[in-house]
């Protein structure tokens, strides 16, 4: 937890942690000022190989490695932060051009490798972090009200109906999602994919329904939004409908590009998180890409996995190697609640 907000929220995270041992964790908090990304992972990976360490949860701001990308349709190069340097601890990663930014593409140069183990990660990681928002006043109150929503869906006062729903836009809406999606069942699903139906106005319609647990999303993207329909011909969904509407899913699995760079001002992911009503947990990417090649996921999330067990179990998932799509998944964070279940109450 960052130092500077550590006696503000003391007693939210100590009942946050209770609810978590009383789950089965072993928790510890520490109250973390160093502003190192290089230092914070020395101690991870100390504990991880002292104690077993399956996870890690960042409070606050807290330092990230930044990543560097060629993104072939654009002609040009993109910076993010990649989580992935914090949650890999047995890789090698070179600075070799000592520009503080870690190529992570084959056109660029690889500066990350396998070092002594596998390509993936060795623990999950979340974040729980307001602070992109711009408007600087609700930092605070809003990790309160997420760490309330934390409590409150433990002690059932949170409750929706086991249903989901898959909301894909036109670009992949002629490929089958439906099949690896092994957490619900046909019944307890709504698949909406009708390519002239999936716009702006009809996923916020939906997002306000008190009907799904979770939303799983396919949708062209930029940071601070969702581009529905070719080039934006069905609408545009932007943070400020998130946090202007009374959002009613708990859960988000996205597969939406760039929309946890939060390094950007108001960046959508953030906001879906904090502002926009009940979420307490998001799966997302800093980078192009998103949640894809999930069925690990989502078994894990079927069998009472929590998310963070679940995101650790999916990027171990042989097919990621097997079609070189490693590059793809360097953005990904969960946001929230790690230790959160689609089983909770």
């Amino acid at each position: 937890m960052n130092s500077s907000i550590y006696s503000s929220i003391d007693t939210d995270v100590q009942k946050y942690k209770q609810n978590a041992t009383n789950q089965g964790f072993i928790v510890n908090v520490i109250n973390w000022s160093d502003t190192s990304v290089k230092n914070l992972k020395l101690n991870i990976t100390y504990t991880y190989y002292s104690t077993s360490l399956s996870g890690v949860i960042l409070i606050g701001q807290l330092p990230y490695a930044m990543g560097r990308y060629w993104d072939t349709p654009w002609g040009k190069a993109f910076d993010f932060p990649t989580d992935m340097y914090l949650m890999d601890l047995d890789g090698n990663w070179t600075d070799f051009d000592v520009n503080s930014v870690y190529n992570i593409d084959p056109v660029l140069g690889l500066e990350h490798t396998n070092g002594t183990g596998d390509w993936g990660p060795e623990i999950w990681l979340a974040r729980i972090d307001p602070y992109s928002i711009s408007a600087s006043n609700i930092h605070l109150d809003s990790l309160k009200a997420f760490f309330k929503r934390t409590r409150e869906l433990r002690n059932g006062t949170i409750t929706r109906p086991h249903k989901a729903m898959l909301y894909i836009d036109d670009t992949w809406s002629h490929l089958d999602w439906e099949s690896p999606f092994t957490a619900y069942t046909a019944a307890q699903r709504d698949t909406y994919r009708i390519n002239s139906l999936t716009n702006s106005t009809n996923y916020m319609n939906n997002l306000t329904l008190d009907s799904y647990e979770l939303v799983h999303l396919w949708v062209h993207s930029y940071t601070d939004k969702h581009e529905w329909g070719p080039g934006g011909s069905e609408g545009y969904t932007t943070f400020n409908d998130i946090s202007t509407n009374n959002t009613v899913p708990l859960f988000y699995m996205m597969y939406a590009c760039s929309i946890y760079n939060h390094t950007v001002a108001d960046n959508i992911a953030t906001h879906y998180l904090f502002t926009g009503g009940s979420t307490l947990t998001v799966v997302a990417s800093a980078r192009t890409g998103g949640v894809d090649l999930y069925k690990t996921f989502y078994d894990a999330l079927n069998q009472g996995k929590t998310f963070g067990e679940g995101f650790y179990e999916w990027l171990q998932n042989s097919e990621i190697e097997t079609l070189n799509k490693e590059p793809l998944y360097y953005g990904m964070t969960i946001l929230g609640d790690p230790l959160a279940t689609i089983h909770m109450t």
